[in-house]
């Protein structure tokens, strides 16, 4: 198994862009410049995360302290401008850490949100997943998952921040040695989390894509009695510049896909980030855009639906688990939902199991824990 490890229906055709070149899987499109990191970066972190730590102990004693006749007047101030130095401390922390590697180009460095509100957002955001993260179980899940890889799971190749040349690489190289492991060179499975999943989608998608293009491309047309001038499916211009990254490494049979908590629609999943004030700090754009164009060549749904007219669904995985949490607030659940519908168009047999009351960890760890689907 190869363990991938990260985080309706279109109603139009979308519009595809041409491909982009292997080196640019990872980070830009073709021609975006990239911009050096400040060189205070570091130095605001010496100072905003110990600074952030003492405030965080701090606010319970003032919160506290507000509530006792007469200290609490003098108290409250103090409280609200604690409260006003942590929302923009926190988040000033986050983007430190986790948006200055792209910022936009009429931006001074370091790149740091000014508006309140912006802030709020955030910081908002950093809750709700800091809490989904605790209330799943993540340490019971870590351990569980260490022991299930290697004693129910089997053979278990992990991958962490790759393309898809990387992964295409990795698949080839699990198909040609895996009988020297024991395993079965037909039951490979793809597992993928998160952004992990629309990677390892991504990735057998497009080969799938690519090379039914070129067959029904190259297939003659042939007229019958029946059909004296028939007319092939069209291609759209977008399939026809589509090609594979990485088209020299081979392929081996994929037995199965398995996506929790999965990203299939990279355009959908964007305006989500946006309306939740968090699009600078997701590295979803960093890795499929920054322009839209460069997105929807990364979007296995776009390329699903151009082509469900011509794809072969022998060149798919005949098995496909799809599992999705209803509490998920990173991913939502619905592009589970719009990708079984992609599958089932193409003529693919989806299993979908969405847990209602799961997170987005928490869909990870119904797997591994006893838990009642929807």
């Amino acid at each position: 198994m190869i363990d991938f490890s990260s985080e309706g229906s279109p109603s139009h055709s979308p519009p595809l862009s041409p491909p982009l070149e292997p080196e640019d899987l990872v980070g830009f499109a073709a021609g975006a410049p990239l911009r050096s990191q400040s060189r205070l970066v570091f130095p605001l972190l010496v100072l905003l995360v110990p600074a952030t730590v003492a405030g965080i102990l701090a606010f319970p004693v003032l919160v506290t302290l507000t509530l006792i006749p007469v200290l609490g007047f003098f108290a409250f101030p103090s409280l609200v401008s604690l409260a006003l130095f942590l929302l923009y401390s926190i988040t000033w922390t986050t983007y430190l850490l986790l948006a200055q590697h792209d910022p936009p180009t009429n931006v001074s460095l370091p790149f740091l949100p000014l508006s309140p509100f912006r802030c709020s957002k955030v910081v908002w955001h950093l809750l709700r997943t800091t809490h989904a993260f605790l209330s799943a179980g993540a340490i019971d899940l870590f351990l569980d998952l260490q022991v299930r890889r290697v004693m129910v799971l089997g053979g278990c190749v992990e991958i962490e921040e790759v393309g898809v040349y990387d992964l295409r690489r990795v698949l080839e190289w699990t198909g040609e040695r895996i009988q020297g492991y024991g395993g079965d060179p037909d039951q490979i499975f793809i597992l993928g989390y998160g952004s992990g999943a629309h990677l390892s989608l991504l990735t057998v998608v497009q080969d799938a894509v690519v090379r039914s293009r070129d067959e029904h491309l190259a297939r003659p047309i042939i007229p019958t009695k029946a059909d004296p001038m028939p007319h092939p499916s069209e291609v759209s211009q977008g399939i026809r510049r589509c090609r594979i990254w990485g088209e020299h490494v081979r392929l081996p049979p994929i037995a199965g896909l398995i996506f929790v908590s999965g990203v299939f629609d990279i355009i959908k999943q964007m305006r989500f980030e946006a309306k939740a004030g968090i699009e600078d700090l997701s590295s979803l754009r960093r890795a499929c855009g920054p322009s839209t164009a460069a997105s929807l060549l990364s979007c296995p749904s776009h390329l699903l639906f151009g082509a469900k007219e011509i794809l072969e669904p022998d060149r798919l995985p005949p098995k496909v688990l799809i599992i999705a949490g209803g509490a998920d607030t990173v991913v939502p659940y619905s592009q589970a939902v719009l990708l079984r519908t992609l599958f089932q168009g193409v003529g693919i047999t989806v299993r979908l199991k969405l847990y209602r009351e799961e997170t987005h960890l928490g869909s990870l760890a119904s797997e591994f824990f006893a838990t009642s689907c929807a």
